[in-house]
């Protein structure tokens, strides 16, 4: 079973985070000769993280792999619908000071990321499980009936 557009759609980071990331580079970069950054520019969306995917299909699942380091598993939540799966959680910020840092690019906070699922999975007997910072669900397939082939008889 291939898995539809919609599923890959749905995975795609954020056009406006990939244009925070531009802007970010482009505010070290000095092509205007101003002696400096150009720390003015407004950020395009406030920031906020999306932990990475992999999705891959075996032949009787859908697995889709999430990483996310420095979470526990507690704090964590996998929910299902019959065409959504939604993964939602929370990296706490370390207790340091802020100006105890010399660089800071760790994403903290709350994050949701919602999957669209194929038609021809059973959602009621998704399995997650949390190892080593990595969440990997397990969605199953509907095994759909061998097709027995009819020879038909001429007279």
């Amino acid at each position: 079973m291939a898995v539809p557009a919609k599923f890959y759609d749905i995975a795609r980071p954020s056009l406006f985070r990939q244009l925070n990331q531009v802007r970010r580079q482009l505010d070290d970069f000095d092509f205007l000769g101003f002696g400096g950054p150009l720390r003015a520019w407004p950020a395009i969306e406030p920031e906020a993280w999306t932990p990475a995917i992999d999705m891959y299909e075996l032949e009787n699942a859908l697995v889709i792999r999430v990483d996310l380091p420095g979470i526990d598993a507690k704090d964590v939540k996998v929910a299902a619908t019959e065409d959504t799966l939604t993964i939602q959680g929370e990296r706490k910020q370390l207790k340091e000071k802020a100006e105890n840092y010399h660089y800071h690019e760790v994403f903290y906070g709350t994050f949701v990321r919602r999957i669209g699922l194929p038609t021809g999975v059973k959602a009621e007997e998704i399995k997650a499980t949390f190892k080593n910072g990595v969440l990997e669900v397990w969605v199953p397939k509907i095994t759909m009936p061998q097709t027995k082939q009819i020879t038909v008889e001429a007279y």
